[in-house]
């Protein structure tokens, strides 16, 4: 639910799961009928990563200030700040 809301920019989704006990960097959260699910993507993307690649700046404020990881890495290596860094100069790294 938390990779679901912070990639579509659902802002009250993100700060209801956090409200109500969720963690941003729970390593794995418990999805019916799908056993044991991580909130990181197939590609290695954490739900702060996608709110920065899709321009959710205040997804990426709340992440941050819940103690999301700003250092994590997805597959290829594309870091937290890396994407901050370029949604600061206007880039979408992903639409």
């Amino acid at each position: 639910m938390l990779l679901w809301a912070a990639y579509h920019g659902q802002t009250e989704v993100v700060k209801t799961f956090l409200m109500v006990g969720g963690n941003c960097e729970q390593p794995k959260v418990h999805v019916r009928g799908s056993g044991l699910r991580p909130h990181v993507a197939q590609n290695g993307n954490s739900p702060l990563q996608w709110a920065a690649m899709r321009g959710h700046a205040d997804i990426v404020k709340v992440l941050a200030a819940a103690g999301a990881k700003l250092e994590h890495e997805n597959q290829v290596g594309t870091g937290v700040a890396s994407v901050v860094d370029a949604a600061r100069m206007g880039i979408r790294l992903y639409s």
